[in-house]
C-alpha cells in the first residue's frame, strides 16, 4: 500500500516540481506540502468513509482526491514522457520542466471538470436496435435498458436517480 501510495503522489510531485524546472523555494514547499498532505489524508479518508464508519463526507472526499490524483498520475507520466522526447530534441530546463509541468496542471484540471459535469448530468439515451438471428418470436421487439457505472455511495443522488 506504501508503494502505491508513493508512485500515485510521488510521480505527479516529481512531474510538477522535480529539480528540472527550479521552481522558487516557496513553490517547491507549498507543492511538497500540498502532496503530503494528499498522502497522508488519501488513506485516512478511505478509511473513515469506507470502513467501519461510513462517513459520507469523508468517503465524498477520498473518492474524489483518489480521482483527481489517479488522473494527476496518468498525466504526470504522459508529461514525463513528452518531456524526455523534447530533452532528447535538444529543448533546455528550465522552460521544459515549467511547461510540461503547466500543460499537465491545465490537463488535469479540464479533465477534472469535465469529469465532474459528465458526472453529475442524466446521461444520454442511445437507441439501438440489435437483430439477433434465431430469437424466439416472442422476444421480437422487447427493449432491454442498460445502466452502468453509477457512482452510487455517499454522493445524493435523489434528483439524478429520478432523471434517470
Amino acid at each position: 500500500m506504501l508503494a502505491i501510495l508513493l508512485l500515485l503522489f510521488g510521480v505527479p510531485a516529481w512531474t510538477l516540481f522535480g529539480p528540472g524546472a527550479r521552481w522558487p523555494t516557496a513553490v517547491v514547499a507549498a507543492g511538497a506540502a500540498v502532496f503530503a498532505a494528499a498522502f497522508v489524508a488519501l488513506p485516512v479518508l478511505m478509511m473513515l468513509g469506507h470502513g467501519r464508519r461510513h462517513r459520507d463526507r469523508a468517503a465524498v472526499a477520498a473518492d474524489a482526491l483518489l480521482g483527481a490524483a489517479w488522473v494527476l498520475f496518468v498525466w504526470s507520466v504522459l508529461g514525463l514522457v513528452v518531456q524526455s522526447m523534447l530533452a532528447l530534441a535538444g529543448v533546455d530546463d528550465p522552460l521544459l520542466s515549467r511547461v510540461v509541468a503547466a500543460s499537465v496542471v491545465a490537463v488535469v484540471a479540464v479533465l477534472l471538470a469535465w469529469g465532474h459535469l459528465e458526472a453529475m448530468r442524466v446521461p444520454r439515451v442511445k437507441a439501438l436496435d440489435v437483430d439477433i438471428d434465431g430469437l424466439a418470436p416472442a422476444l421480437d421487439g422487447m427493449r432491454v435498458a442498460m445502466i452502468t457505472d453509477t457512482h452510487y455511495g455517499p454522493i445524493d443522488r435523489t434528483r439524478w436517480s429520478a432523471g434517470v
